[in-house]
């Protein structure tokens, strides 16, 4: 079943659909990745969806991270 977010354009009241993104797993992320992962699992109990979305780069998440 396919979601579609929609928003209102004001200038001629048509919907437009904004379409959804994948946010990886654990084990589509690269292993450094998984690491980060376990560690805000454990201090926050969950992934950030952000978070995740960042670990597509495979070495993204941990230099925004350390930023």
């Amino acid at each position: 079943m396919s979601q579609h977010l929609c928003t209102v354009n004001n200038d001629n009241n048509f919907f437009k659909k904004i379409k959804n993104f994948k946010v990886p797993t654990r084990a589509q992320v690269a292993p450094a990745n998984q690491t980060i992962f376990d560690n805000l699992n454990k201090a926050l109990g969950f992934v950030p969806t952000l978070y995740a979305t960042i670990a597509y780069s495979d070495n993204g998440l941990g230099r925004y991270l350390a930023y």
